[in-house]
């Protein structure tokens, strides 16, 4: 098993699935539980108070019949086993002295009870008291007399100055013993009937989220099996429009394929070009070489002169050569830049300079225009290339007696290097591919005068090096405008984030 099987990421469906569920029931079982034990201890509550007011009043009324000295003969006997009926509980009388006088069960009658409860209660404190475990409901409550009295605190505890305090007299205690199970006999049935609609209901939601899930996750099938398809070349369009996200994603995809489609076909034919620009100058050398080596008695002059074709040919194939270095360097990133402060005015004005001579010799005038004043941070020898290349371009496909304007001017930010010229013009359809390797709009023209159709395309990544834009505007015959647009300063981080901000905006 390979790494990539082990650490194969978790499906979002069963993590949507499962989130769903959870937050789907456990509030229902959370609200549940909550009723169902405020329920459970609502009724436990209410039976403790009932039975203790109920007893309290047997205490009252046993209290009033002196019951403890006439227990046997009391008529009272009655009411305390139908108490002890009605909660299915126990009740035991005992004397002061602990003794049972009467037990509901008859099973400790004349014994002795000193339980904690008892003695807790013939001190004159009455014990209410539930095991939750057992559900055992204790109560005691002391049976006073109510003639005689006695010291709460024996005489010879009082403190000196202490006046005494009496109490009735307690004559005995009643212990009732009560299941309060049996009280809650329907809150457990109700209970249980909950457990089972809380595994209905679950299995009722279990199933919805499933069905919305496998609805709603497949769409995601639907892309991934067209994403497919066009890696394996049948199809070349994603359209999946089930939801909006849906859409969004299917179309981003689609731009996406498009796009690799479009950098492979590019890849091929920048093969293909590569290819036959390097072969043509040698088959052209080639053919010069053959003809010398066929002729019989050449004169010096047409050595000469065929020596001179081919030298020309080694020429054009260097600069071809040098412009794929250039231009696979700073493709990868491999070229620094060495930038410092430059007038931007003189700089211009010293480019011109240079190519001025092959625009006289075109019959081209070459005009600069400057609004004020610029100074900028920028690599001068790789922009003066850039520069360059589109004004040669601006000659070679210009008109006879044609003029070619370059004019500068800066905001805050940016600067900018506008070059227009009276050529002939860049067909619609061909602006897209204008700053493509190899893209020749006028092939013939373009190899008769020496280009290898990477000018523009080195241009566009010296531009961008210096976190620069550049636009192409033209009309078919009416001329072409390119305009460059470079920040006044460069800053490797803030200036990048700035410029894809701005290629957005010019998109």
């Amino acid at each position: 098993m390979n790494e990539s099987r082990k650490k194969r990421p978790p499906r979002l469906r069963v993590i949507v699935f499962v989130f769903i569920v959870l937050i789907a029931t456990i509030p229902m079982i959370s609200v549940s539980l909550v009723l169902i034990n405020s329920a459970f201890d609502r009724e436990i509550e209410s039976g403790k108070s009932e039975l203790s007011g109920q007893v309290l009043i047997l205490a009252n009324q046993l209290q009033a019949d002196d019951y403890v000295s006439h227990y046997i003969t009391s008529d009272k006997n009655v009411a305390i086993e139908q108490i002890a009926d009605i909660w299915g509980g126990r009740i035991q009388i005992t004397n002061a002295g602990c003794k049972v006088l009467v037990d509901t069960y008859g099973l400790d009658i004349s014994r002795y009870n000193i339980s904690e409860y008892v003695l807790t209660a013939l001190s004159g404190q009455s014990v209410n008291y539930l095991d939750e475990q057992s559900m055992t409901l204790v109560l005691s409550q002391p049976i006073y007399n109510s003639e005689e009295k006695e010291l709460v605190v024996p005489l010879e505890e009082l403190a000196d100055g202490q006046e005494p305090e009496y109490r009735s007299k307690i004559d005995g205690v009643i212990l009732v013993t009560v299941d309060m199970s049996r009280r809650t006999t329907t809150l457990t049935g109700i209970s249980s009937q909950m457990y089972l609609l809380w595994i209905a209901a679950a299995c009722l939601i279990i199933l919805i989220v499933f069905l919305v899930m496998v609805r709603l996750f497949r769409p995601f099938g639907r892309i991934v099996s067209e994403i497919d398809a066009a890696v394996e070349g049948t199809s070349k369009r994603i359209s999946v429009r089930s939801y909006l996200e849906f859409s969004r994603i299917s179309d981003a995809v689609g731009r996406l394929i498009t796009r690799i489609n479009s950098l492979d076909e590019s890849r091929q034919e920048f093969v293909s070009n590569v290819s036959h620009e390097l072969k043509t100058p040698i088959t052209s050398m080639r053919v010069l070489a053959d003809t010398i080596n066929t002729m019989e008695d050449v004169p010096p002059e047409t050595y000469r002169e065929f020596m001179r074709d081919i030298s020309g040919e080694l020429d054009r194939e260097g600069r071809i050569i040098d412009d794929l270095l250039s231009i696979s360097r700073l493709e990868a990133g491999r070229v620094d830049l060495s930038v410092s402060q430059v007038n931007l005015n003189e700089w211009i004005e010293s480019v011109l300079r240079r190519v001025s001579p092959i625009a006289k010799a075109s019959g081209i005038d070459l005009l600069f225009e400057s609004f004020r004043p610029v100074s900028a941070e920028i690599d001068e020898i790789k922009l003066t290339l850039a520069l360059t290349n589109i004004v040669e371009n601006a000659i070679k496909y210009n008109k006879e007696g044609g003029w070619i304007k370059v004019s500068l001017n800066s905001d805050h930010h940016y600067f900018f290097i506008k070059i227009e010229d009276s050529g002939i013009g860049i067909p619609k359809e061909a602006m897209p591919h204008l700053f493509e390797r190899f893209y020749r709009v006028d092939k013939d023209r373009s190899r008769e005068s020496g280009g290898t159709g990477l000018g523009l395309s080195i241009a566009k990544q010296i531009v961008n090096l210096h976190h620069g834009a550049i636009r192409a505007y033209s009309e078919l015959g009416e001329g072409t405008t390119f305009v460059i647009r470079i920040p006044l300063e460069y800053h490797e981080k803030e200036l990048s984030l700035q410029q894809e901000a701005s290629d957005e905006e010019d998109s």
